[in-house]
């Protein structure tokens, strides 16, 4: 029994650290990205940017978007997933995500920071067809949300002309792939499902 309570102890540990460092994560690129944001625009605004530092204002752009459209799901707005883009097309199959890199994509995100952005993608202890049919609302939920963020980007890129290369590069690996990654892992577990 002690063992046990051990365990569950340090289970409980686990569970908490990992929670406490997805926060973290979240609201240390928060503060990093909306100050440098603030410094670029407050600062240099009638300078002429580099290239690099353009590359940053638009990585800052593009997530500071993705935060925006995150609180609005997480304050449930209710932003309806349409149907049309919520099945898939005749031509998706996993092979077609393959060709564009989705696996080595999704190597480089479980061994990166950025794997601690969005935990609910994961599935945890419980499995099953009803923690897979959970799972499967929480990458639709986080699929939407790129679609949307994706969007927003896209716009920003025609308006911020100058920056619009950045935003465009930017915009394929915050949004772009990460919409892939989902309807990739969407197909395996509707096969599962079946």
């Amino acid at each position: 029994m002690i063992i046990n309570l051990r365990f569950i102890r340090m289970t409980d540990c686990i569970i908490f650290t990992k929670m406490l460092l997805k926060r973290l994560f979240n609201h240390v690129m928060l503060l990093l990205i909306s100050g440098y944001f603030i410094h670029k625009l407050y600062l240099k605004q009638l300078k002429e940017l580099k290239g690099h530092e353009e590359g940053m204002l638009a990585f800052a752009l593009v997530w500071m978007v993705m935060l925006v459209v995150l609180l609005a799901f997480r304050i449930q707005c209710g932003f309806p997933y349409p149907e049309s883009i919520k099945h898939f097309k005749s031509w998706e199959t996993k092979t077609f995500y393959h060709r564009f890199g989705v696996r080595q994509f999704r190597w480089i995100l479980l061994h990166s920071p950025f794997k601690y952005a969005n935990g609910t993608i994961y599935l945890k202890q419980a499995r099953g067809r009803i923690a897979l049919e959970r799972l499967l609302l929480k990458m639709e939920e986080a699929e939407w949300a790129h679609i949307i963020n994706a969007v927003f980007v896209f716009i920003a890129s025609i308006v911020m002309w100058q920056l619009t290369l950045w935003l465009i590069l930017w915009n394929i690996v915050f949004n772009i792939y990460p919409i892939f990654l989902q309807r990739y892992h969407r197909l395996k577990i509707n096969d599962i499902l079946q």
